[in-house]
């Protein structure tokens, strides 16, 4: 079993092309998130304190921040909403979400990221490309 640190490191190493060897911190995130939705919360707040530069922060957003938030839990966003207010890295995270305007909580992050002075700039969906979640 992996110690916390071991698992962070791992996950962040995932996105690069020769990390297949840590593949394993990918499939565990996602098995986390569907066994202990509070567990992928405070993992994903790990990782993104340890994220030390905007292409591992990009990562972690593309992954476990969408997946935690494109459900439309109101709950889940609140903890990230109240996170903004804490931590410069969080509020980072939040502007790099790339949520058009039919996402289940895009009008209340669109709100977020303006009580922190950041404006949407809302691009027209380039349809050519097909996003999956699980909703």
């Amino acid at each position: 079993m992996a110690t916390r640190e071991e698992f962070i490191a791992a996950y962040l190493r995932t996105r690069l092309p020769q990390s297949d060897a840590d593949f394993w911190a990918d499939e565990s995130m996602l098995g986390l998130r569907e066994s202990n939705p509070q567990g992928a919360m405070d993992m994903t707040f790990a990782l993104i304190d340890a994220c030390e530069t905007d292409a591992q922060l990009q990562y972690v957003v593309a992954g476990p921040v969408e997946d935690l938030l494109w459900s439309g839990s109101e709950e889940r966003f609140a903890t990230f909403a109240d996170a903004c207010n804490r931590s410069p890295k969080v509020l980072r995270a939040m502007t790099m979400l790339a949520w058009e305007e039919e996402d289940p909580m895009f009008s209340k992050w669109k709100a977020l990221l303006a009580t922190h002075g950041v404006t949407v700039a809302v691009e027209t969906p380039n349809k050519s490309l097909e996003r999956t979640h699980d909703k």
